[in-house]
């Protein structure tokens, strides 16, 4: 059997954008053990060393209450002091 009809999936897959979460406010994360983001998508085992699987947006927040403004891009800050 071909291994690529095994993982229900083909190479062919991995060309397109991964898999995206939108970030959920006010929502406690799940435990890692408990978060399906965490499971290898099928057919990953095709996919070339480095490709992300899988991204969602993040939320930093200090102690995980405060919201954090990230700072601006440097280079959009101008030249170091």
């Amino acid at each position: 059997m071909d291994p690529a009809a095994r993982a229900g999936t083909s190479g062919a897959e991995w060309i397109a954008r991964p898999p995206h979460e939108k970030l959920r406010r006010k929502e406690r994360p799940p435990l890692p053990s408990d978060d399906p983001f965490y499971q290898p998508p099928p057919g990953f085992q095709h996919a070339l060393p480095g490709t992300v699987l899988r991204s969602r947006d993040v939320e930093l927040a200090f102690l995980g209450l405060i919201p954090q403004r990230p700072p601006p891009p440097s280079c959009c800050t101008g030249p170091p002091t």
